[in-house]
């Protein structure tokens, strides 16, 4: 899906939002990616008077233009926090609470937590999904709970996103988020036992170093086995990543990973914990 149409640059703001209700995903996403960067009083007057709608597709469509208005400088995010607050408070349409909660994965909130967290057993997916997203980057107790809770949710994505979360985007560090790591190392999808592995790693647990040694002697070791190997830095890898350049990786990626996993573990500075 393309995120950028030229013709978009010509069109009214009235035009703009006029696609931004396109039955048309492209459509409305391209609408919705130029209203980010026309930031201005008319825009922000616009979505807002959508997100008061009675229809939920109208206040999804207020939602996702407000989410990120103003690319990074964020000039009414303030204003946004409250909108997007008070609707989260009453909001029943699944559709708009999966909005939001992407919303917020781009605007730091920490008075969302509390909100976002009370759906984390919502029936909708997406809206599970969204709560991951909206309080990945929290560390705050609320919130690691749940994204330890949901990295072992039905759901693959839902799973991915919150091991993804409590592995690498927070600093915390506990025996509860630790054991659900080792969960999921043996995961059914690859990228969340990689996402696992990674996260172990970084905490330098122990547990990490048999995975990421059976990934290593794999016909075909990913390269999330590298990266853990660089974190875990330990002398016993060295043999194994060495064998690794024997093999011819077009892969400049995998090259580069492996070069710098075969430096940190020269250069062992860590030990498991």
């Amino acid at each position: 899906m393309k995120f950028y149409n030229p013709e978009n640059e010509f069109r009214t703001d009235d035009e703009l939002f006029k696609c931004l209700l396109d039955e048309d995903e492209e459509v409305s996403t391209n609408a919705c990616t130029a209203l980010h960067f026309r930031c201005c009083q008319n825009v922000f007057d616009k979505a807002r008077k959508l997100c008061s709608s009675s229809k939920a597709e109208q206040r999804k469509a207020g939602v996702n233009v407000l989410a990120q208005l103003g690319a990074k400088e964020r000039p009414y995010y303030s204003e946004t926090m409250e909108i997007l607050l008070k609707l989260l408070d009453h909001e029943k349409d699944s559709g708009v609470l999966a909005s939001i909660g992407f919303a917020f994965s781009h605007n730091e909130c920490d008075k969302a937590t509390h909100l976002l967290c009370n759906l984390k057993s919502h029936s909708s997916v997406d809206v599970r999904l969204g709560v991951v997203l909206g309080i990945t980057k929290n560390s705050n107790d609320l919130a690691i709970e749940t994204l330890i809770e949901l990295s072992d949710d039905a759901d693959e994505d839902v799973r991915n996103w919150a091991t993804f979360g409590i592995g690498t985007q927070i600093e915390a560090d506990s025996a509860e988020i630790r054991e659900a790591l080792v969960k999921r190392l043996q995961d059914d999808n690859e990228e969340i036992q990689g996402e696992a592995m990674f996260g172990l790693a970084v905490r330098k647990d122990p547990r990490a170093i048999q995975p990421i040694t059976e990934e290593l002697l794999s016909e075909n070791p990913r390269v999330f086995a590298l990266e853990s190997a660089q974190e875990m830095a330990l002398e016993d890898f060295l043999p194994l990543l060495k064998a690794l350049e024997e093999k011819v990786v077009s892969d400049s990626y995998f090259q580069n990973c492996l070069v710098n996993a075969i430096d940190a573990c020269t250069n062992e500075k860590h030990c498991p914990s």
